[in-house]
């Protein structure tokens, strides 16, 4: 069972990024799926930082997009991603000195974080998109 089926409702209307949150779900579903099955090797771990990295890229895209159409809360959109990107960098590295496997808390964490993101922040982005026009402009 996947512990983020991906809903209609996570799409904010603008291709690249919806493509890029499919995968970031998938992520967080190959890490719950190895939690489940106690899976604590490498390839795990490797999951998590394939995880941060990918975060980084996505919302690296998704500040590019928001400045190409002049979104006006952009400042305030990249300071939330800096904050969930330190606090995920927080986890692992706790997680690297200390051990510890990755627990339900992280778990929690990742599908709260992903989803509030996506419904709260993300989705005011598609509708600011939808409002200028920017996403038929851009072929999205």
């Amino acid at each position: 069972m996947e512990l983020i089926p991906w809903r209609k409702e996570f799409e904010i209307g603008i291709n690249a990024i919806d493509e890029q949150h499919k995968v970031l779900v998938g992520f967080i579903n190959k890490l719950a799926e190895a939690k489940n099955v106690n899976d604590q090797s490498l390839l795990f771990k490797e999951t998590l930082f394939g995880l941060v990295e990918y975060t980084k890229v996505h919302f690296a895209t998704e500040e590019g997009i928001m400045a190409q159409m002049r979104y006006p809360k952009l400042a305030e959109h990249k300071a939330q991603h800096q904050i969930l990107i330190k606090q995920v960098i927080n986890i692992i590295q706790n997680v690297a000195e200390n051990h510890n496997f990755i627990n339900d808390d992280l778990m929690l964490f990742l599908r709260n974080w992903l989803v509030h993101h996506v419904l709260g922040h993300d989705k005011l982005v598609g509708e600011y998109s939808r409002k200028i026009h920017w996403d038929k402009q851009h072929g999205q």
